[in-house]
């Protein structure tokens, strides 16, 4: 504009100069024009040339009036353009930095000192390595920037990237940098626009988390889905297996209950099926037996006891009850002990008598020829006792993928084995799982055709003072054990009150106990049996003694115990009940009962247990609520 402005004023001061007719002598040029304009000039005449001055100056006027307002134009459009671009960068959400060939901060927007916390004047002009990279990234960006500064290209040029970055206050952050090249007066700049990518990381992380967790919610629900299908194939070869171990056993018993009718059967025969019936009736209260022990170990219902016991004649109490099947399959069955034995120790003999029979069984029927050996040993073990326990059979022996499955219930090694040898599978299951509640183990070491070793060990106190047996094999015990009493002939005194609601058991009891001569009467459920306590306790002839079934309706056992004791009756309440649990022995016991038999009930065993309680003193105390 100042150009403009001083052209107009010599065109000015030329325009008054030929306009006051100053005189002008044009002397010919010294030397030839070769554009031929001063010739022209100085051709025209004199009195043209104001005219000619004056319409130069004003074309001049108008042609610098239009460059003018060029500019002006230009200067307006560049500088909204200008506002706009600084309008454009200040309001975006991503920084936008530019930077000069050597490496420095030559723009800075808003969004830049909100992600990095650098205000513009304490940024620009300063290193970008060295304020904004981080320590990993500083190295190749001093390395890369000579070829960039030389070409305008690069490996981050044109690209998006992952980055960390640096804060003002040193914390690093993950970026995302997309960086363009752009050429300023012949040398090459960069432009890069910068995102706060924390919130995406996150986010991604966050994602990452919910679809790890979904899968592993869908292979929990698939873990599920099989398992779920797994109980019920379990189910349902529990039910096909029950059913078949069920029906062969009741099969003989029903069938030869109806041979028990022929009216001209032999003597002979009427024994043989009355042996069969009940051969059949101890097979099928063993199964059940076995199914209550599984639920009560699969439950952690099973309580184990710990009592003084002496293990040697544990070992020969076992081989003593097997000795006769094991000699009516013509095998040897040998008891050895492989070293010194304490006399007594500390374990649950009747869970270690369960587990050691069911193995030595086990032994026995799948060994042909040959024996079984039952071999004792004790062992210290990092300050603990251990007594082993060895199987040693002469049989059929097991591959190591049969050896895997056997302590699976109702698994046996294969199916050709469950048809040979018949069995439910449950006796290994058992002894497997009551000897982890034991705290020890089994373990097996088998080969086909040659035979197998079952290996029981169990953790045992040894009882304080106890002596250390040398010879356990000529060992004799000190206290005899008593003999079973002979219920033969026993004869009962007395009058005996049978709460039972079961007509048949009804008659059974009732049968056994009048033929051993004690005198009966019945009540069908709990509430009539608590009216014909309390009556003959009024009228000076008590029961000498009170059968109670614990399930029966109007008022149950427990309900009805409870209330004879309450009412003053001191006499001994025996308690019938289906229930094997330990904890149901104590319920009973609460309740007020002096002793618990469990159904279905042997002979023996109720006048044994009858004629304690006749002969016995009174000895129950009446209980308050």
């Amino acid at each position: 504009m100042q150009q403009y402005s001083k052209v107009r004023v010599f065109l000015l001061i030329v325009f008054l100069l030929v306009s006051c007719d100053i005189g002008l002598s044009v002397a010919p040029p010294e030397r030839p024009d070769p554009s031929g304009v001063m010739v022209y000039l100085v051709n025209i005449p004199r009195g043209l040339l104001p005219g000619v001055a004056l319409a130069l100056v004003v074309f001049a006027f108008r042609r610098m009036n239009h460059l003018e307002w060029q500019s002006r134009e230009r200067q307006q459009y560049l500088e909204e353009r200008e506002r706009q671009l600084r309008t454009i960068t200040s309001s975006t959400h991503d920084g936008i930095i530019m930077m000069d060939p050597d490496g420095n901060v030559s723009f800075w927007n808003e969004a830049a000192t909100r992600i990095f916390g650098y205000a513009p004047d304490e940024i620009i002009g300063r290193s970008i390595p060295e304020l904004l990279a981080s320590p990993s990234d500083r190295a190749s960006f001093w390395q890369t920037l000579p070829h960039f500064r030389e070409t305008g290209t690069g490996p981050d040029v044109d690209q998006t990237l992952d980055m960390t970055a640096v804060r003002k206050n040193g914390e690093l952050f993950p970026m995302e940098l997309s960086v363009a090249a752009v050429q300023i007066r012949k040398q090459w700049h960069a432009v890069a626009v910068v995102r706060d990518a924390t919130e995406r990381k996150q986010t991604e992380q966050e994602t990452r988390d919910y679809a790890m967790a979904l899968e592993s919610a869908n292979q929990a629900l698939e873990q599920f889905n099989e398992m779920a299908n797994a109980a019920t194939r379990a189910k349902s070869e529990f039910l096909a297996n029950m059913s078949h171990e069920i029906r062969t056993p009741m099969t003989a018993i029903l069938g030869f209950a109806e041979v028990l009718r022929d009216p001209q059967l032999t003597n002979d025969d009427r024994e043989s099926a009355v042996d069969t019936i009940l051969r059949n009736g101890q097979h099928l209260l063993q199964l059940i037996n076995d199914i209550l022990d599984l639920s009560k170990i699969e439950s952690g219902r099973m309580v184990l006891e710990q009592m003084a016991c002496r293990p040697i004649e544990i070992a020969r109490d076992v081989v003593s009850l097997m000795s006769l099947p094991a000699a009516a399959k013509q095998l040897s069955l040998i008891l050895e002990f492989d070293g010194p034995m304490p006399e007594c120790i500390e374990s649950d003999p009747t869970r270690l008598r369960q587990i050691l029979i069911n193995l030595v069984a086990n032994a026995i029927k799948f060994t042909e020829t040959g024996g079984v050996r039952l071999v004792v040993r004790l062992l210290e073990q990092d300050g603990q006792s251990w007594i082993h326990w060895e199987i040693i059979d002469s049989g059929i022996g097991m591959t190591a993928a049969q050896v895997g499955r056997i302590f699976d219930p109702f698994t046996q090694a294969d199916e050709t084995v469950t048809r040979k040898y018949g069995g439910t599978g449950l006796g290994l299951a058992i002894s497997w799982r009551m000897a982890q509640a034991m705290g020890g183990s089994i373990t097996v070491e088998s080969t086909p055709n040659q035979g197998s070793t079952f290996r029981l060990a169990t953790p045992v106190e040894i009882v304080e003072d106890t002596p250390l047996i040398e010879d356990p094999a000529r060992w004799e015990t000190t206290s005899a054990q008593s003999p079973r009493a002979d219920t033969t002939n026993v004869q009962l005194a007395g009058r005996v009150l049978l709460a039972e609601d079961g007509r048949d058991n009804q008659k059974l009891i009732e049968f056994v106990l009048h033929k051993a001569g004690a005198e009966v009467e019945i009540a069908e459920n709990g509430l009539v049996a608590c009216q014909k306590a309390t009556a003959a306790a009024q009228a000076g002839s008590p029961f000498d003694v009170i059968l109670m079934d614990m399930q029966m309706p109007e008022l149950d056992g427990y309900a009805a115990a409870a209330r004879l004791r309450r009412e003053g009756i001191t006499q001994p309440i025996i308690a019938l009940t289906a229930h094997a649990m330990a904890d149901d022995r104590q319920k009973c016991v609460a309740a007020g009962c002096d002793d618990f038999a469990t159904k279905p009930i042997q002979r023996a065993d109720l006048l044994a247990l009858v004629a304690h309680h006749l002969t016995a003193p009174c000895c129950a105390s009446a209980v308050t609520e």
